[in-house]
């Protein structure tokens, strides 16, 4: 029997070829992909789409029990009419699908696409799926909520029937997963917070062959303490002294209604409120502290603190000693005392007793001043006075102000000084009182005093010498300022000045710390010597005086000028009130006539009496503004013979006139000394100022003295005295200095 006709030979070839095709097939696989269930309903339509696609490249599909290809891109190889290609061939996609899907079609399918001699190969496991059922949390199958208290332990248990393929199943927490599990069992246990009140613990079961997924829900009801807090206040609170305060409690438990207690925690916790909301006006620095609102409920109480800083301008203090002034260390400490605790320093401000300032001076950072060592002898007493420490935090007081101060009064404790206010001359008249008087700063006060006399020997104080002595402010000058101090006065007034008084008297003042001496001479006082280098010149409708001072006589001296019309006896005289340019004085006669020749000449006047008069000047008032004519002959050569001639006979007249003055002054008695002007300077004695009588005046008022006319309106009479100028008008200084006259005497 032929052997290829046996059937059994036939099935055999037949194995054998298709073993072949296979690994002909398999051989040229590259790439195999992982295998993907796909599951399927009964009746229903599987679509399988073949990953990998090119429009170049020829896509194979196999369908179990076949084992050549069904299809080849979009032609089927096949004669079931359930089977298609779909997708877009242009793109090279070509896609299985499987209409009124039967239990027969349970299998793998496979795709194979071959690009550029590479073949890909994806596998899909066609299964008819199972959904799992019967998913439930043990113990709350017929409820939804769940009530617990914080702290104890919530315990889930979820169970569900498995389906095909496997389910997974997990837990969630308002949507987010917490726990997951490949069996049909997934436990959960959870320590309940606050947090988790009213969250939503979700069992649920993943599956492919759901469609809707399986779950249950369990919503927790936490009960639990209040959670306090005081929202944007924090743990510290910093509020400026006299604000008002208002602190808002907030609180979040379960159950509800809440009872609100707002203590001071301090040496004992002291109740402040009940309220939600802790509300102080006006807050004070004492109020600061650290404050408690408690919140409770019927589970239990929460808390929430705040530090309250309450933030005031500084109060400062200033500590020292009194010291000497031969102490080495001197120094004072700036104490000051605020919030925040952050503090600027300024200059310190010395003062005297009466609020006169005499310096600024830097300390340091600290607020700590110490004191300069003065190199100056027997001027360590000037550091006494008030002492002014200025700082600020930057905090306002009620009053607005940011710098804070505070003042001592710093003694330093020396010998006595006779302070710069004193005088080393004072004036006297003959037979009349004189007061010497000095002026001491002492601390302590001194304990003895001497006046003696020029040849040293103690002033016996008795009818005509008396001794007064007072408590007073004084003037000194404090490290080169003029101030006001405290002092005593110590007054000798002779009662009659004779030649035997006149001399120089020595005051000496001790205490524990030293002797101070002041030397004082006592001269003898007289009229004053008259006006030096008197000249006239013209102005608009009058005349400018110009002179310098001559010596007083030892008291404060006034000057007058005297004028008349040429043809008048009688003078009018006029007090000025010059003003001072270069130590020349000057003063101006307005009103008078024009087209008119007067005479004019000046003397000085003090208490006692009046000094000579001067020459006499000629000048005439002309229409024409600055014009004058002098009594004189210039700018003539025919007149030069009689120009000197007249200055022969002013010489002649001027040599007679002093011989006169001489011859009058030696018949007159004058206890006045006589001193030249160029040798010493004397000072004004104003007697306004004197201690005692310097001079006793027995005439009539100075303003009506010899018939002194007071200035008058210009609708007075014809003897009207009109002086006025501003003597600092430019204009007419510069007309002064460009305008040469020339004023001869009177012959």
């Amino acid at each position: 029997m032929n052997e290829s006709c046996c059937p059994f030979h036939i099935f055999q070839k037949m194995k054998s070829m298709e073993h072949m095709i296979l690994l002909l097939i398999w051989s040229t696989i590259d790439t195999s992909y992982a295998k993907l269930d796909v599951l399927v309903t009964i009746n229903g339509a599987a679509n399988l789409k073949c990953p990998t696609h090119s429009s170049s490249a020829s896509t194979n599909w196999f369908v179990p029990g076949s084992v050549p290809p069904i299809s080849k891109d979009n032609t089927l190889y096949t004669e079931n009419h359930r089977i298609r290609i779909t997708g877009n061939p242009t793109k090279g996609e070509y896609n299985l699908r499987i209409l009124n899907f039967q239990t027969s079609d349970v299998g793998i399918y496979k795709c194979t696409v071959s690009i550029q001699n590479v073949a890909y190969q994806h596998e899909f496991n066609l299964l008819i799926g199972k959904p799992p059922k019967n998913l439930r949390i043990e113990n709350f199958e017929n409820q939804s909520t769940v009530q617990k208290k914080e702290g104890e332990e919530l315990i889930l248990k979820c169970t569900v029937e498995s389906g095909q393929p496997k389910e997974i199943l997990r837990f969630e927490k308002n949507g987010n997963i917490i726990k997951e599990s490949n069996t049909s069992t997934v436990n959960l246990t959870v320590t309940l917070s606050h947090t988790d009140h009213q969250s939503r613990y979700i069992c649920k079961a993943i599956s492919t062959a759901l469609n809707v997924s399986l779950s249950q829900t369990i919503t927790v009801n936490v009960f639990y303490a209040p959670q306090v807090n005081l929202g944007k206040v924090g743990e510290s609170l910093m509020i400026k002294e006299g604000n008002n305060l208002t602190v808002n409690c907030i609180a979040e438990g379960n159950p509800k209604p809440y009872n609100y207690t707002w203590t001071k925690i301090c040496e004992t916790t002291r109740l402040i409120s009940t309220l939600p909301a802790f509300i102080m006006n006006g807050i004070l620095r004492k109020d600061a502290g650290l404050y408690s609102c408690v919140v409770t409920n019927k589970i239990g109480s929460g808390r929430a603190d705040t530090n309250v800083v309450v933030m005031y301008s500084p109060k400062v203090d200033i500590i020292y000693t009194n010291y000497t002034e031969i102490t080495k260390q001197r120094c004072l400490v700036c104490k000051v005392k605020g919030v925040p605790e952050e503090y600027t320093f300024y200059q310190w401000e010395h003062k005297s007793y009466y609020g006169d300032h005499i310096r600024y001076m830097s300390g340091n950072q600290s607020g700590s001043l110490t004191l300069p060592t003065d190199t100056v002898r027997d001027s360590g007493y000037q550091d006494n006075g008030y002492y002014k420490c200025t700082a600020s935090n930057g905090i306002s007081d009620t009053n607005g102000r940011v710098k804070q101060s505070a003042e001592v009064y710093l003694v330093v404790e020396g010998k006595p000084v006779f302070v710069s206010d004193n005088v080393d001359e004072v004036y006297g008249t003959y037979l009349g009182p004189i007061s010497l008087v000095v002026n001491i700063f002492s601390i302590p006060k001194y304990t003895k005093l001497e006046v003696l006399g020029g040849r040293s020997q103690p002033i016996t104080f008795g009818s005509n010498f008396r001794l007064i002595e007072e408590n007073t402010s004084v003037m000194d000058r404090f490290l080169g300022t003029e101030i006001k101090v405290i002092g005593y006065k110590i007054t000798v007034k002779i009662e009659r000045l004779t030649n035997d008084n006149i001399d120089t008297y020595t005051f000496k003042v001790k205490n524990d710390f030293g002797q101070s001496v002041h030397m004082i001479s006592v001269l003898s006082a007289g009229t004053p010597e008259p006006p030096l280098n008197v000249t006239f010149v013209p102005v608009a409708n009058g005349a400018r005086v110009e002179w310098t001072t001559n010596f007083n006589g030892g008291f404060k001296q006034s000057f007058f000028v005297e004028y008349r019309e040429q043809g008048d006896k009688k003078w009018e005289k006029v007090k000025t009130l010059p003003t001072t340019l270069n130590n020349r004085m000057f003063w101006t006669i307005g009103n008078l006539h024009e087209d008119r020749s007067y005479s004019f000449r000046m003397f000085s006047r003090n208490i006692i009496g009046d000094s000579n008069k001067t020459e006499e000047f000629d000048l005439k008032i002309f229409k024409k503004k600055n014009e004058a004519t002098v009594y004189g002959v210039v700018g003539s050569v025919s007149l030069v013979s009689m120009l000197v001639i007249v200055c022969l006979i002013y010489l002649i007249k001027k040599r007679t006139n002093k011989q006169g003055k001489t011859k009058k002054k030696s018949v007159m008695k004058d206890y006045s000394q006589s001193y030249q002007l160029e040798e010493r300077v004397y000072d004004e004695i104003d007697v306004t100022q004197m201690t005692g009588s310097v001079f006793t005046k027995t005439e009539q008022n100075e303003g009506n003295k010899d018939g002194i006319k007071p200035i008058q309106t210009e609708n007075s009479d014809e003897n009207t005295v009109l002086s006025h100028e501003n003597l600092h008008d430019k204009n007419s200084y510069e007309q002064l200095q460009t305008t040469a006259y020339y004023v001869f005497p009177k012959i």
